[in-house]
């Protein structure tokens, strides 16, 4: 047998949905051979794999505009990516012109490599697995509120300096008043 993660069921390759659980709801929720990292516009993020049963290949899809399918150009993150049994360290780079947000993606396990991968439809010897992941916004090095130069010139404008003049503001003072002494308050 041959498969991701430690759980397979039987899956025709045309069950999908947005929030990637369609094919939970035909038999198993066998989802549990991959663990995406952090996925962020314009880099690259890690995807780790366990297969079991012997090497193969994986093609990868996510939704990067988040219109509901695999099916646009761009889509396809890893073509026939060689594997081998264990654990499966890989990088995908996320497009900058990815949407940022929620979004599905689905894993494709075969044991040769397929020459015209998509992600729906039968397989021989096969297993596909979907996935909810979050595409983050792109990180900026610049700060959201950098001040911008004006153009005009600085005055000459004098600036008022205090001055040592006395004030008729009384200062208070934590000294006691003899006994006796009547206070004002």
């Amino acid at each position: 047998t041959f498969f991701m993660g430690a759980l397979i069921d039987a899956d025709l390759g045309t069950l999908e949905s947005v929030a990637a659980l369609a094919d939970d709801a035909n038999n198993l929720d066998d989802e549990d051979g991959v663990t995406f990292g952090t996925l962020t516009r314009g880099a690259n993020g890690t995807v780790d794999i366990v297969v079991a049963g012997g090497s193969g290949f994986i093609n990868l899809w996510i939704d990067l505009n988040g219109d509901g399918d695999w099916s646009d150009p761009g889509e396809q993150l890893l073509t026939n990516q060689a594997v081998v049994a264990g654990v499966n360290n890989l990088n995908v780079l996320i497009p900058i012109g990815a949407t940022a947000g929620a979004t599905s993606a689905r894993v494709r396990l075969t044991s040769a490599s397929v020459g015209s991968p998509s992600p729906a439809g039968l397989l021989p010897d096969a297993e596909a697995e979907d996935y909810r992941v979050t595409i983050l916004d792109a990180a900026t090095n610049t700060p959201t509120n950098t001040p911008t130069a004006t153009g005009v010139p600085p005055t000459d404008t004098p600036t008022p300096t205090p001055t040592n003049s006395p004030t008729n503001t009384p200062t208070p003072t934590n000294t006691p008043l003899p006994l006796g002494t009547p206070s004002v308050i």
